[in-house]
């Protein structure tokens, strides 16, 4: 069991811990907790539940991807109202 310390409840024991949330003993009233904004602190008076890795910067690429598909899309729908107001034009007789 890892002990960690709470500035507003004290010292307590994790029970529980996932991807997102821990769920800790205080002394008897158990608090469920997300880990991004618990701070929580270890024994050793490190952050508890920090990672030190690199994001991955994949997010900003897709939206990237997303927009040049959303403009080629609109350009290639120009294009093709384009041509065919222009067949309609030759259908037209005046």
């Amino acid at each position: 069991m890892t002990t960690v310390i709470h500035n507003n409840f004290g010292t307590g024991t994790v029970i529980e811990q996932d991807a997102t949330t821990v769920t800790v003993d205080f002394e008897g009233t158990v608090k469920k907790m997300m880990i991004a904004f618990s701070k929580l602190t270890n024994e050793n008076g490190t952050p508890f539940g920090t990672q030190f890795v690199a994001p991955v910067k994949t997010k900003k690429i897709k939206q990237l991807d997303q927009s040049h598909k959303i403009n080629m899309t609109v350009a290639q729908n120009r294009a093709f109202m384009e041509m065919r107001q222009k067949e309609a034009f030759k259908t037209i007789s005046f």
